[in-house]
């Protein structure tokens, strides 16, 4: 009998895992988001939305690591440089979980620079691109 009450309380005492977030973009200051990952809040949130249908888990029997996580995860690891052990521990993942989240964020942003990024193509191009970054360089400072 005492058995099977200690079989029943630690089942109780079970719960479904829930997975703590430490890193949701609308909670970090603009001023650590540009420190921190290189991007302002609103290219880290169009970064989100043009991923997500990429990056979202299919299955909701698992508890999936966040869009947002992801798109941070690899971003700080872009602007660090740094071990994806030290990414992991900061943001509470494995070293092996940081691993396919940044193969899985690379391969995706490969596959849309081929679409998005796009170079000058004639002088006109040229020059409206010249113009456009010397605006941004004087309102910068």
């Amino acid at each position: 009998m005492e058995l099977m009450a200690a079989y029943l309380h630690d089942r109780v005492l079970q719960r479904e895992r829930h997975y703590r977030d430490p890193l949701d973009p609308s909670d970090v200051k603009d001023s650590q988001l540009l420190r921190y990952y290189r991007f302002p809040r609103h290219e880290i949130l169009w970064l989100c939305e043009v991923l997500d249908p990429y990056l979202r888990r299919r299955k909701r029997r698992s508890h999936a690591v966040p869009t947002h996580t992801q798109v941070l995860v690899a971003l700080r690891f872009y602007a660090s440089g740094t071990f994806q052990n030290v990414i992991g521990d900061s943001c509470g993942l494995t070293q092996a979980s940081v691993n396919r989240i940044i193969t899985a964020v690379t391969r995706l942003l490969t596959e849309k620079a081929r679409t998005e990024i796009k170079f000058p193509s004639s002088a006109s191009d040229l020059m409206k691109t010249k113009i456009f970054k010397d605006l941004q360089s004087f309102r910068e400072s």
